[in-house]
């Protein structure tokens, strides 16, 4: 997925930061393990427009169908 947005794209009274400025790429996969329950992971890229360096992060979550 990828995603682009500004947070202080139109400020008032405040000069425009360009740190708001982000983009983000994220991937992932899902292991289903059995019905109701599910493992997943993702990577994320982020950038900002205030800086040349990306910054990166992994999430790991459980789900887990209650019926």
């Amino acid at each position: 997925r990828y995603e682009s947005y500004n947070t202080h794209q139109s400020t008032d009274q405040i000069e425009e930061n360009a740190a708001f400025n982000r983009q983000e790429i994220t991937t992932g996969l899902t292991w289903k393990m059995s019905p109701g329950t599910a493992l997943k992971a993702d990577y994320q890229w982020f950038k900002n427009s205030g800086s040349d360096q990306a910054a990166h992060q992994v999430n790991m979550g459980v789900g887990i169908w209650f019926n």
